[in-house]
């Protein structure tokens, strides 16, 4: 789709697909997401020590946010944890499974682990609405896990919720991934197009590691990765930067942010307040919500404010643009 299609107030095509997750339920493969199993008897205590989250305190067939960290404080990688009954499975974006393991490896000695790439073997798919449980038979609780089977073999589904309704992420061999499809079809599910995806992962805030959040950045600066912190474990990776920024209320020189725009702006644009730049737009989607384009960037807290107005200044244009807390809110 040409973005400046909706400049001249035509809606685009994907747009009907995203209302049927919005009022019903839709479903759609992740890309770009890996998946590593960890095994082995120390596997809580030592992934307990290497990441964000309690993971000791975290009960088998659990699902939680999480995050490996630099020693001072970076964004490694971002997590999702999945706590089997005997194994924990790490999933990752697809270019930081190697990073991850090499430094999970690294940091093991002798550790009872052991690490396997599933990322081949299985597929994600995401399943998002207010009836996303119905399809399956199964709405467990924010954060739990079940199995389901699946053509005689065993999946695996997490209630994850994105910040603005129910969402599901089953697991399912990627030889079955055409079956769980066509069941989820035929449950009465929508399938969506990525750019459909896109619309409801940029207005839930949730970044790309590696386009709207690198390794310069830190934790505490992307909201929707703040559930995934532990402030009351022990020590940790990083864990000196995060303590030290929350009992300072986290005062950070920089948030992620929505900028909601009438045209669509220049990938890389400017964003400028007061003639000053506070930031850089890293990815840009046309938002059914706001009915307006809707840009992520880390913006300066000089202008992060809920509202401001600036100015995307792009190499051929100069679009306004308003500031907007994330996940965005209906109306």
């Amino acid at each position: 789709m040409n973005l400046d299609e909706n400049s001249s107030g035509i809606r685009p095509s994907w747009e009907q697909h995203y209302r049927a997750a919005r009022r019903t339920v839709g479903f759609y493969p992740v890309p770009g997401r890996a998946l590593t199993a960890m095994a082995g008897a120390d596997r809580k205590s030592f992934l307990h020590g290497m990441v964000v989250s309690d993971v000791n305190q975290a009960p088998d067939n659990s699902w939680t946010l999480s995050a490996c960290l630099t020693p001072k404080g970076k964004m490694l990688s971002d997590l999702a944890l999945y706590h089997l009954p005997d194994r924990i499975w790490i999933e990752t974006e697809t270019g930081l499974r190697e990073v991850v393991e090499t430094t999970l490896r690294r940091y093991a000695l002798r550790a009872a682990i052991e690490l396997e790439d599933l990322s081949k073997d299985w597929s994600i798919l995401d399943i998002t609405g207010p009836e996303a449980g119905r399809v399956l038979g199964k709405l467990t609780e924010p954060g739990h896990v079940v199995r389901v089977m699946l053509e005689d073999r065993a999946t695996v589904l997490a209630r994850t919720d994105l910040p603005r309704q129910p969402s599901l992420r089953w697991l399912v061999p990627a030889t079955l991934e055409p079956a769980a499809s066509d069941q989820l079809l035929a449950g009465g599910a929508t399938r969506l197009g990525p750019e459909a995806a896109t619309a409801l992962r940029m207005e839930a805030g949730i970044p790309v590691f590696g386009t709207d959040v690198s390794n310069d950045n830190l934790i505490l600066e992307v909201p929707v990765y703040r559930p995934g912190v532990s402030f009351e474990k022990g020590c940790y990776i990083g864990q000196e930067t995060v303590a030290r920024l929350h009992s300072r209320g986290e005062k950070i020189a920089r948030n992620l942010r929505g900028i909601l725009s009438d045209v669509a702006p220049e990938p890389g644009s400017a964003i400028l307040a007061a003639g000053r730049q506070v930031g850089s737009v890293t990815s840009t989607t046309w938002s059914p919500v706001a009915g307006r384009y809707l840009s992520l960037a880390m913006v300066h807290r000089s202008a992060m404010e809920h509202g401001a107005i600036v100015e995307l200044q792009g190499a051929d244009r100069t679009t306004p643009g308003t500031v907007s807390e994330l996940p965005l809110q209906d109306g």
